[in-house]
């Protein structure tokens, strides 16, 4: 179930963020009709092979992308808890972590205070 290079370049730059004309054109070296290279983009798009590069390549960017996450945090955490390491060192890495993991994500709190001004022009009592 091998691609042939062109179906494969032209995976790649549609993974890469190109459009299916463009990939097509890329690829297969060509400055068709508009119509004419949409629709070879879509017969390629919907091609098995294709699309089963496709969500090959994508679950190895996503694999790749959670590990690079996991290897980072790892690291940071090493770091912050290294007695070893200077002061300034665990406290960046203390922040660097908790932003990652949204630990310094802004709060929503609300305030219901009934006798308070904002309350009653809020419901439309003023006196």
């Amino acid at each position: 179930m091998e691609l042939t290079s062109k179906q494969k370049a032209f995976a790649d730059a549609y993974l890469a963020g190109a459009t299916g004309s463009d990939s097509y054109r890329t690829a297969y070296n060509t400055k068709g009709n508009n119509r004419a290279v949409a629709r070879k983009a879509v017969t390629l798009l919907t091609n098995p092979k294709v699309i089963a590069y496709l969500d090959q390549m994508r679950a190895e960017l996503k694999k790749s992308t959670i590990l690079d996450k996991q290897k980072s945090l790892e690291r940071l955490t090493g770091i912050a808890q290294n007695d070893k390491a200077t002061h300034r060192d665990q406290i960046a890495a203390v922040k660097q972590l908790s932003r990652m993991l949204g630990f310094d994500a802004p709060q929503k709190i609300e305030a219901k205070v009934e006798g308070s001004l904002l309350y009653r022009i809020r419901k439309g009592k003023t006196s």
